[in-house]
């Protein structure tokens, strides 16, 4: 029976005077002020994301303060303020990580005229602060395209946080942690897998590589936002377009001729295996400034040999001198006698496949309203050998036939719809609609 979970994130009314970030975003905040300290209220606040133009603004308050929030991870941003009778001043090559909250100040010159330089000193804030929720860590793209990874899986880089050893963080289990993907659950709900995410059973990650933009590890965050778990909480990000188009196309392989030789005084070659990933993306405009779509496609194929050489006894026993033509002796009777056929018992192929399509559609509504739609598909199988627990001799139990094998099967289907809005320069809403099969 399909397991199906329905998830409904609505955040309202949350006050940008909390410097509030964004799950799945990033803020800037700040003061704006005269050269002799007093506040400007009304000042105009433009922030643009230069890869897709999409304009984020705002007015200083009473008190010279404002907000920009729900702003897209990445950047450059280049974020101007002006005000009547005062230089324009202008900040650019601004970056965002995600659930950031920037704190950029201004002050503005009273002379109506442009300044030929403007110098601004940025101070790096300590790890210890007001705009911090608790112990993060924040994986950027960066990181991503230059740290070594072999399973291409985003979870090889949980290595980053201090807090986790393998799938486990802060010494609990995985599952323990609750993975966030744009802001919908995404766990083993079967709850059997090792890594914790959807496809765990078949040992392969469940969203290309590719896919991923950023993504936070965090472990007890302050935040009402985040929670459903006593390990880590895990919150990723997808790529989005811009309004440049780019893509690439990667092959990754290997087979037996990268293995090396058997490490005894036989110096034997390894057997025929083969594990190979191939896929693309692409991302680019549909209506410049407005609508953007990105596209990624992986597939991933593992076969590995399984061979045994009967009639040489256990290293370091003598519990069995199985020959081969016993092996074969007992094939043959089962077959001829109760008509079973098992398949071969000391030389077949474990296969490991996955199928990975991710699709998404960024619109920008209005310069208050932004809208994302997105959708992943998995299909992934692991070949597995029989259960051998309940036999206590473990040298018997790694006999068995080809035919005792048993394939584990995902298919999961994941839709997240996401409408950011700005109602006032101290009111925001963000909207999450999930739906995970």
């Amino acid at each position: 029976m399909k397991k199906v979970i329905l998830l409904l994130g609505l955040f309202l009314l949350i006050p940008a005077i909390v410097s509030a970030q964004g799950v799945t975003t990033a803020s800037i905040s700040g003061v704006v002020t005269t050269q002799a300290g007093e506040p400007l209220p009304g000042a105009n606040i433009l922030a643009v994301h230069e890869p897709s133009g999409t304009v984020y603004g705002t007015i200083s308050r009473v008190d010279g303060n404002y907000n920009l929030t729900g702003l897209r991870v990445g950047g450059p941003y280049t974020v101007t303020v002006s005000y009547v009778g005062y230089a324009q001043q202008k900040i650019s090559n601004v970056f965002l990580t995600l659930g950031q909250n920037l704190t950029l100040n201004f002050k503005l010159s009273e002379q109506p005229v442009q300044l030929g330089e403007v110098e601004v000193v940025g101070e790096r804030v300590g790890l210890i602060n007001a705009a911090r929720t608790g112990p993060a860590t924040n994986v950027l793209r960066q990181q991503i395209d230059v740290l070594p990874t072999i399973s291409r899986s985003f979870q090889d880089y949980y290595k980053i946080s201090p807090y986790f050893v393998g799938y486990s963080a802060a010494g609990r289990n995985n599952r323990y942690n609750n993975i966030q993907v744009d802001g919908v659950n995404y766990n083993d709900l079967f709850g059997l897998g090792g890594t914790g995410a959807p496809a765990g059973q078949s040992n392969v990650t469940p969203i290309s590589l590719e896919a991923i933009e950023e993504f936070q590890i965090v472990i007890a965050p302050y935040d009402v936002r985040q929670s459903g778990f006593t390990g880590a909480g895990v919150n990723a990000i997808t790529r989005s377009g811009t309004n440049r188009f780019s893509g690439a196309f990667f092959l990754y392989g290997r087979n037996q001729d990268f293995i090396g030789k058997s490490p005894d005084t036989l110096r034997r070659k390894y057997p025929d295996f083969s594990d190979y990933q191939t896929g693309f993306r692409l991302g680019g405009p549909i209506l410049r400034n407005r609508l953007f779509f990105f596209i990624n496609g992986e597939i991933t194929r593992y076969k590995s040999p399984l061979s045994r050489v009967f009639g040489a006894p256990t290293i370091g026993t003598n519990i069995y001198t199985l020959s081969p033509d016993s092996v074969e002796a007992f094939r043959r009777a089962l077959k001829e006698k109760y008509g079973y056929e098992t398949g071969s018992f000391d030389n077949f192929r474990f296969g490991r496949e996955s199928n990975k399509l991710f699709l998404r559609f960024d619109f920008n509504l209005s310069q208050e309203h932004r809208l994302t739609l997105r959708h992943s598909y998995l299909d992934a199988f692991d070949d597995n050998g029989p259960a051998t627990s309940g036999i206590p001799t473990p040298q018997v139990a790694t006999i068995y036939a080809e035919n005792t094998r048993y394939k584990t099967q995902n298919v999961t289907n994941s839709t997240v719809l996401q409408l950011r809005s700005v109602f006032a320069n101290n009111i925001v809403n963000e909207l999450i609609l999930g739906y995970t099969d």
